[in-house]
């Protein structure tokens, strides 16, 4: 594994052994509406990728931002979605695939018609930690501000572009 400017990332995870989660099974996430579980941890990988499993609710929006450390790729298992990846716009319904390298904004928006149900494989490992300090932080009481939203991104080097003092408009999710 090497960090953003090339060097080596030395681990102290074990080597990863085979294992197998049963469906339903894994740690879950909530944050508002939408909800994960991750059948695939970094821990059990030794960093190499996660999995999620997530269910977004119909006209919900993953709002722009930028990975700096992860790629991710979805397949979609039911629902439609719009993926927009830089100026590029990918129409999503049940059976495709999109992959988003890092270093390139995107933002989804899921359809009308129905939530999104995606499995998501995040390479390397990592972004489940990010989704676990936003769980823990939408426990708080209130909307959402954009700022500390931010602010906790940031601490994973994922870019969102928001002005401060906003809060997250309802049905907008910042990942």
């Amino acid at each position: 594994m090497r960090s953003p400017n090339g060097e080596a990332i030395v681990t102290d995870l074990p080597a990863p052994q085979p294992f197998m989660v049963s469906h339903g099974e894994g740690s879950a996430y909530q944050f508002q509406a939408a909800h994960g579980t991750f059948p695939a941890l970094g821990t059990q990988t030794a960093g190499r990728f996660c999995v999620i499993e997530r269910i977004v609710p119909a006209g919900y929006t993953i709002i722009p931002h930028m990975h700096h450390l992860e790629d991710e790729a979805f397949w979609m298992l039911n629902g439609q979605a719009s993926f927009q990846a830089g100026d590029k716009v990918m129409e999503a319904s049940a059976g495709a695939f999109v992959y988003l390298p890092r270093d390139i904004m995107h933002s989804i928006k899921i359809a009308e018609s129905g939530p999104a149900h995606m499995l998501v494989l995040v390479v390397p490992a990592g972004l489940e930690h990010y989704l676990e300090d936003l769980a823990a932080y939408r426990e708080q009481s209130g909307p959402p501000d954009l700022a500390t939203v931010a602010a906790i991104a940031a601490k994973y080097q994922i870019t969102m572009p928001v002005p401060s003092g906003r809060q997250l408009a309802p049905g907008h999710l910042p990942h």
